[in-house]
């Protein structure tokens, strides 16, 4: 079995995958003063949890888009688990899904591992929507390209934004509204980010289906997408686990 790392800005997720099948996963936040001690203590009890022996994991792949973390985790990893680290790199980038963008070398790891799940498993063309920190919307053609992406505050960036910027609007839980008719400040804010971030979601998807192609297929995934399932369109597969399957796609397609 593999174990996948997926450092983002506000999470680190770890994933233990056989056969393409995600069988364990954890998340923590990510902390950029957090110890090596800290981490080889998080990941060890995490295989513990799982009844997994350090042993039983061949090899890594690590993908990252906060570098400011990387040495440490790594460290980590190499005393929780073994030296069998793979990351994203160049060779990744320079794929033929990658070749129509104007520089794929600024494309972010994350956005790598999620495109090549995409192309992986799901019938194009396709747009992946990747619903994290920030809001990603990715286009995968018919001839199997990525030729286009868009990027939106995510739903909890949003969230933190008003509050910071608007000194009389305060700090919120975003919680599933239940009508758009709010009577209060906290109601009032609740209700406009999560109805407000669907519709733009969705605004966007027609757009695409609008400009490119009305029989686009929708993936959605990334770490809102599970809160927001309930509002968006029923007919998008969801995919909670597509990023740890790109990575192990890239792994495994690395091993050959």
């Amino acid at each position: 079995m593999n174990l996948v790392v997926d450092v983002g800005n506000s999470t680190i997720a770890f994933g233990i995958i056989k056969d393409n099948i995600v069988k364990a996963s954890f998340m923590i936040e990510n902390d950029s003063i957090r110890t090596v001690d800290e981490y080889v203590f998080a990941i060890r009890s995490f295989l513990e949890k799982e009844n997994i022996k350090k042993e039983d994991v061949e090899t890594i792949m690590y993908s990252s888009v906060v570098p400011e973390v990387d040495k440490s985790l790594k460290e980590s990893l190499k005393i929780a688990v073994n030296n069998n680290i793979y990351s994203i790199d160049d060779s990744d980038k320079a794929l033929p899904l990658f070749d129509q963008i104007e520089n794929p070398y600024e494309i972010g790891d994350d956005l790598i591992a999620d495109l090549y799940a995409g192309y992986k498993e799901y019938k194009l063309p396709l747009l992946i929507v990747d619903l994290g920190t920030a809001s990603k919307i990715l286009y995968i053609n018919e001839n199997e390209k990525f030729v286009n992406c868009n990027i939106l505050p995510g739903l909890v960036l949003s969230s933190k934004s008003l509050s910071k910027n608007a000194s009389l609007l305060p700090r919120i839980e975003l919680k599933m509204p239940s009508s758009v008719q709010a009577k209060n400040t906290v109601d009032a804010m609740n209700t406009g980010i999560v109805y407000g971030h669907v519709d733009m979601i969705e605004g966007m998807i027609n757009r695409y289906k609008k400009e490119l192609c009305k029989d686009i297929n929708v993936v959605v995934t990334g770490g809102s997408s599970r809160f927001l399932k309930p509002l968006l369109n029923q007919t998008y597969i969801f995919d909670f686990d597509l990023t740890f399957k790109g990575l192990n796609h890239l792994l495994e397609d690395k091993r050959k």
